[in-house]
């Protein structure tokens, strides 16, 4: 039952109870995170599993992807959040197409917190609002692999970085964003294995 909770890509945790108990008692929550730095850990030494290269296995989004460009303002990418339905935005340099960081809800909800002095404006250019997000998460580098590398390298790093997705790029020095490949993602493709 959980297994199939959590296939569905719209839900991410899921609480396990006794339904006999009244009122049920939570007993655990299992999410995504949790079951992939299970296997992780699990599979550790087999180097022989997961070596299947990303693009091969298919896992993650390859079109119709969202991104946003440095000079786009906060408000836009506010709004792409909303209307796609994204938790990620690529932010992509306007004159050389590349990659040079990425813009999570979950920094911009931080960000536009009543409690952080000099919240930025909505109409803000993305560039201004990534340095100020620096103050406050640390690196907005965007964590990526490349086509060819191994799902336990994607799988690594969704778990090591703790992280939700991590970007697909041609090459670490052109960065030029070809998938995303999230937990979702990864998750759904060893159930489907399974199933």
């Amino acid at each position: 039952m959980v297994q199939l909770l959590l296939r569905d890509r719209t839900v991410h945790q899921v609480a396990v109870v006794d339904s006999a108990d009244q009122p049920q008692t939570c007993y655990y929550v299992s999410s995504l995170s949790a079951v992939l730095d299970y296997v992780v850990r699990r599979f550790r030494d087999d180097r022989s599993l997961f070596e299947q290269p990303v693009l091969e296995a298919g896992v993650g989004t390859y079109d119709r992807l969202v991104t946003v460009r440095t000079t786009d303002s906060l408000g836009a990418a506010l709004e792409l959040f909303e209307t796609r339905g994204v938790s990620v935005l690529p932010v992509v340099d306007p004159e050389t197409g590349a990659v040079r960081d990425v813009l999570r809800r979950s920094w911009v909800a931080r960000l536009l917190s009543p409690t952080v002095v000099g919240q930025p404006r909505f109409d803000e250019p993305l560039a201004e609002v990534l340095e100020a997000l620096r103050g406050e998460v640390g690196s907005t580098a965007p964590p990526f692999v490349l086509p060819r590398d191994p799902l336990r390298r994607a799988m690594l790093g969704l778990s090591q970085l703790k992280v939700s997705s991590l970007l697909v790029v041609d090459g670490p020095d052109t960065m030029r964003l070809q998938g995303i490949v999230a937990l979702a993602d990864v998750f759904g493709y060893f159930v489907a294995g399974a199933g």
